[in-house]
Order: C-alpha cells, then structure tokens, then sequence
C-alpha cells in the first residue's frame, strides 16, 4: 500500500521546502520549487484564473495533512544549480549508479 512505500520516497527526496509528512529532506533527489521569474506566463495566468474562479490555492497536494484538493504550481525535479529540470528516471538511475561507484 502507499503507507508503506512513502518511506522510501522520503529517503530518496531532498525537497528544498525541508521534510514533512510526505516529503523527505536529505536524499539525493532534489525536489524544487520552479522560481517565479522562470514559470511560463501561461501557467502563471492558469493558477491565477483558477484561484479567482474559486479553487483553492493548495501549496502541496502530496501532504498528508488536509486536502489534498486544489490547484498549485507542481514542484519539479531540478539536481543543478543552472535549474534545468531533471526527469525522473535519470534523477533515480544516476543516482543508483553514482552511489555504487562511491562504494
């Protein structure tokens, strides 16, 4: 069930918000807010029109705290100081593989 594989999300994340009750704070996948001068005006004008049209602004739908209903600007996957977006599967697999060069 998803109770029991959470741990295992939350030892991979470094989420730059810090742990909570769904997210991890010292992993090797770092978990990051988009900056707002780098979000896409589209996206932007998108969760402004939602908020106004009475959704909820909802800054992490993955808490386990609350509703998890809402609209929000997602977090990303983003390892370098440049910002680029890293997907999933290399974020993960590179990791694997550096980790068991360290050993």
């Amino acid at each position: 069930d998803a109770d029991s594989l959470l741990r295992y999300f939350k030892k991979y994340e470094d989420n730059s918000r810090g742990g909570s009750d769904a997210h991890g704070a010292n992993g090797d996948v770092r978990v990051s807010d988009i900056p707002r001068d780098q979000l896409s005006p589209i996206a932007t004008a998108f969760h402004e029109a939602c908020v106004a049209a009475g959704f909820r602004a909802n800054p992490d739908q993955n808490s386990l705290i609350g509703k998890q209903d809402g609209v929000q600007i997602y977090q990303v996957y983003i390892r370098d100081d440049n910002g680029h977006r890293v997907t999933a599967s290399r974020a993960f697999l590179k990791t694997d593989k550096k980790k068991k060069k360290r050993k």
